[in-house]
């Protein structure tokens, strides 16, 4: 009786189940494609079918050092998705952005503890970066040439009279006490992007 109502309780916590191994040559197209829009840097996947629904495909891979576990219906519908993130930091996106969904979610690969989220808004890709106990240390956001200050739009007429502005972002690193704000300005036929602080000082 106690290992039935144990079974019970697993099956209401989550909605995938793992059924038998299948190769990825037997993968549906659909459902391939599906992860690799949401995962493109993805090398290797491990497929199992869903034992709960029959129909549907579970892939487990690592992504940025971070276990993903997917299920995906044979049309490419990602239904679920679960990951090793501590509850601190996924409430900290639910909280600050509570419209965000397919959230991609790495590991950061400079403070090596840190997690960093991906998703868009509006059409608006961010990258936020939150330590392990939900604190936010840094957002990163695409923005408008229209919203870079002026003085930063003066040093590239100045310095870069031809050039053509590619996209420009804002990054806002709230974990500092001066509360830094950088631009970064990207040029047609440059690969290195310029950065600035608020006050149109070229800091990169």
């Amino acid at each position: 009786m106690k290992k039935l109502v144990l079974i019970l309780v697993a099956l209401m916590i989550t909605s995938m189940g793992y059924g038998q191994e299948k190769k990825a040559k037997d993968i549906p197209a659909a459902v391939s494609a599906a992860i690799m829009a949401e995962y493109p840097e993805l090398t290797e996947i491990r497929w199992k079918m869903d034992s709960i629904t029959k129909t549907d495909y579970i892939a487990k891979f690592k992504y940025y050092r971070i276990k993903y576990t997917v299920q995906i219906q044979p049309n490419g519908t990602i239904v679920n998705t679960d990951r090793n993130i501590p509850v601190e930091v996924s409430d900290a996106i639910a909280r600050t952005y509570p419209t965000s969904t397919n959230v991609r979610w790495k590991m950061d690969t400079v403070n090596v503890d840190d997690f960093i989220a991906v998703f868009r808004l509006e059409k608006i890709k961010y990258i936020i970066e939150l330590q392990a106990t939900g604190n936010i240390i840094k957002t990163d956001y695409d923005i408008d040439v229209s919203q870079v200050p002026q003085v930063i739009m003066d040093y590239i007429k100045a310095n870069y009279p031809n050039a053509k502005i590619k996209g420009s972002r804002r990054t806002d690193i709230v974990m500092d006490s001066k509360g830094t704000i950088l631009y970064t300005v990207q040029l047609e036929k440059r690969g290195i992007p310029l950065v600035f602080d608020a006050n149109g000082n070229l800091v990169q």
